[in-house]
C-alpha cells in the first residue's frame, strides 16, 4: 500500500478510505489472505485521484473509476470516460442558478449568459439577484478545483451577469432612469464580487425609474469625494468590505457632506456600532435591505 500511495501522491490512509468506502482496493489475493494491487487497480485509483483533483465528488469519482474497463494498453495512462466525467463535473440542474453555475464551471460564457438573461426576463432584478445570482455564486464557490491558467468559473459567472445587465439596459427597458438628471451613486473599495454586487444594486434601482451609477476605477476616498462634489447624487450606497477601513472613508465623507444620505451595506448587524449613526446614515445587511433603504430616501 505504501508503494501505491507514493505513486499516486496520496496518504496510505486515503487508500484505506477509498477501499473501505468505495471498493477501490487491491483485488489480487496472495498467500496468507493478503491482497495486492494489480495494474488495473492502480489505473482505477489514478482515475479516482485525477477526478477528485478536478473537483468531482469522491462518490461520483469512485463510481466512474469502477465503471472503467481498463485494458493493457491503457494501464500507464488510463483514459477518462468523457460522458460520465462531464455529467459528474457539470451536472445540469432544474433551476436557473444550478444551470448557470454548471455553465460557468464548464467555462461556457455564452450558455451562462443565455441562462441568466432568460431568468432575468421572468422576474425583477432583486428576485433575479437573490434567487439566481447569489445561489449560483455559492455553488461555484463551493467547488474546489485545481484550475488551469485562465480557467476561473467565478469570472465567467460575473461576466455573464454583467452582460445580462448591459443587455437589459440597452434594450430600452428603463428610459426614465437613463435620462434622470440626478442619480444614486454606488461605491466600494473592493473589486470582483463586491463591484459586481454594486452593479446588481444599480440595475435594481434603475428598474424602478431612478438613475444610478457605479463609481469604478480609482476607489480612493479623494476620488469618491470629488465625484460626490461633481454629480451631487441623490444618495450614496457604500458596501463596507473592511469595516475598519471603509467606515473611516464614510466618516471623512460625512464630515464634508453632512447632508448626503448614505446607505451602508455591511455583513452583520454587529458592524453597525462604528457607524456615525444619524438620520442620514442608514445601515443595511442584505441586498433587499439596501434597496429598501435607498427607496425610502429617493421616494
Amino acid at each position: 500500500m505504501a508503494v501505491v500511495a507514493r505513486r499516486l501522491g496520496v496518504a496510505p490512509s486515503t487508500l484505506r478510505t477509498w477501499d473501505r468506502r468505495y471498493d477501490l482496493g487491491p483485488s489480487e489475493r496472495v498467500a496468507g489472505a493478503h491482497r495486492r494491487y494489480t495494474d488495473a487497480d492502480v489505473a482505477r485509483l489514478l482515475i479516482m485521484r485525477r477526478l477528485t483533483l478536478e473537483g468531482v465528488a469522491p462518490a461520483d469519482a469512485a463510481s466512474i473509476a469502477r465503471s472503467v474497463s481498463v485494458s493493457d494498453d491503457a494501464l500507464r495512462k488510463p483514459a477518462l470516460p468523457t460522458a460520465l466525467v462531464q455529467a459528474a463535473l457539470y451536472p445540469a440542474g432544474e433551476t436557473a442558478s444550478t444551470n448557470a453555475a454548471a455553465a460557468a464551471i464548464r467555462l461556457d460564457q455564452g450558455a451562462c449568459t443565455r441562462i441568466l438573461e432568460e431568468a432575468a426576463n421572468e422576474t425583477s432584478v432583486p428576485q433575479w439577484w437573490e434567487d439566481v445570482i447569489e445561489p449560483a455564486l455559492g455553488l461555484v464557490g463551493a467547488r474546489a478545483v485545481l484550475a488551469r491558467p485562465g480557467d476561473e468559473p467565478e469570472t465567467v459567472l460575473i461576466g455573464a451577469a454583467l452582460a445580462t445587465m448591459r443587455h437589459r439596459r440597452a434594450s430600452g427597458l428603463y428610459p426614465a432612469a437613463e435620462i434622470a438628471s440626478r442619480c444614486v451613486l454606488l461605491w466600494t473599495a473592493g473589486s470582483g464580487l463586491w463591484a459586481m454586487r454594486l452593479h446588481g444594486l444599480a440595475a435594481a434601482i434603475i428598474e424602478q425609474g431612478v438613475g444610478a451609477r457605479v463609481l469604478t476605477g480609482d476607489r480612493g476616498v479623494s476620488h469618491l469625494r470629488q465625484t460626490v462634489e461633481l454629480i451631487d447624487p441623490i444618495a450614496l450606497v457604500m458596501l463596507a468590505r473592511v469595516p475598519a477601513r471603509d467606515l473611516a472613508v464614510l466618516r471623512s465623507l460625512h464630515v464634508s457632506n453632512p447632508e448626503l444620505p448614505v446607505v451602508v451595506g455591511i455583513d452583520t448587524d454587529a458592524d453597525t456600532d462604528p457607524l456615525p449613526l444619524g438620520p442620514l446614515v442608514r445601515p443595511a445587511v442584505t441586498f433587499g435591505g439596501i434597496l429598501r433603504e435607498v427607496f425610502a430616501i429617493v421616494r
